[in-house]
């Protein structure tokens, strides 16, 4: 029997391959074009293409010989062995959560070392927007770090012991533990300033982090959740409320429509990605997989909106971007869980 040739498999951007092993279900996020997932490490894939010269997603080329029915009953464990190499920096992690991971990491456990500078600690599922921010800014500034995931269901002792929230994200900078994502952020301006994301001029820096802090970036994702909710997180919903969420939240959508429109590009604060954009993005990203589906209110492409819509064409075309958003059906999903919301998948 002549040997079968499979080419030009193309992977979209942030395709997620399964494979059903009866033991379990194992994804893995493929990156868009351009991404770096590996902050910073090349990602040499077996079987698939230069990432730069693929113009929508990694072409893989698979060469299946032809076997006789005898050698046809290929075991999964077989298969698993064969593609296990095959995505380069993605690695199986075997009995740990998560069960592959994208980028370098280590071992969940107190006396893990790195030879990084850099140490995030971010939950295991991808999906919490503050580990979100620090990723995003770490991949931008092209640092080379390790993660260690942390199980938010089952939060290790030892990292409830260094860290006093208790929550994500954290991070070991220099051998520094610091937490909250903008403590982590400011942090890693300091000691990485070869890629700042914030501007050099002190009264726009103080500016730019107010913002961050309490001024628009906060709002508006505050007003959208409590728009797509039907009120504040953990309160009884109140349909009723619904139009009044909306007035709030488009007059803070209408607000940032004026802001970037004020400058010379299509970020908040001109030309520069900065920390601003960095620190709506999760919000933003998630309001835009869920509104359209729960409100019928659209966030990309809203006519009424179009310095909005020119800023998230901006985002989504970064190649860090790219590396560390969520597809809109699992933003649906999760949202759906937390906030007992309805909306297709």
């Amino acid at each position: 029997m002549p040997a079968i040739q499979v080419t030009a498999l193309q992977f979209p951007s942030q395709t997620r391959v399964q494979s059903r092993d009866p033991r379990a279900i194992r994804t893995v996020s493929l990156p868009r074009t351009g991404g770096n997932a590996g902050a910073g490490r090349s990602r040499k894939c077996r079987g698939f293409t230069d990432p730069h010269s693929a113009p929508h997603g990694r072409v893989m080329s698979l060469h299946v010989a032809a076997m006789s029915a005898a050698e046809s009953a290929v075991s999964w464990k077989s298969l698993e062995d064969k593609t296990a190499s095959s995505v380069g920096d993605f690695s199986l992690r075997e009995g740990l959560v998560p069960s592959t991971a994208p980028s370098s990491w280590v071992p969940t456990a107190p006396e893990s070392e790195t030879s990084s500078r850099v140490l995030l600690f971010r939950d295991t599922n991808s999906w919490c927007p503050f580990c979100q921010r620090v990723w995003l800014a770490l991949d931008e500034k092209e640092i080379e770090y390790d993660t260690e995931f942390i199980d938010l269901r089952n939060k290790p002792d030892w990292y409830q012991e260094i860290v006093p929230t208790k929550l994500v994200p954290a991070a070991k900078i220099d051998g520094e533990v610091v937490w909250e994502s903008l403590d982590i952020l400011l942090k890693l301006e300091d000691a990485f300033p070869e890629t700042p994301l914030l501007p050099s001029e002190e009264d726009q820096r103080s500016a730019a982090i107010q913002m961050i802090k309490e001024g628009l970036v906060n709002e508006l994702a505050g007003a959208g959740y409590r728009f797509m909710s039907g009120g504040a997180f953990g309160e009884e919903r109140d349909e009723s409320k619904v139009p009044e969420l909306k007035d709030v939240f488009e007059g803070h959508l209408a607000d940032l429509e004026a802001l970037i429109g004020q400058t010379s590009g299509d970020y908040v604060l001109g030309e520069e990605f900065s920390l601003v954009d960095i620190c709506i993005v999760p919000s933003m990203e998630r309001l835009a997989a869920n509104l359209p589906v729960i409100r019928g209110f659209e966030m990309r492409n809203n006519e009424r909106y179009p310095n909005v819509a020119a800023w998230y064409r901006a985002v989504q075309s970064r190649p860090a971007y790219q590396s560390s958003s969520t597809d809109d059906a699992t933003h649906r999903t999760v949202i759906r869980k937390i906030f007992k919301v309805g909306g297709g998948g």
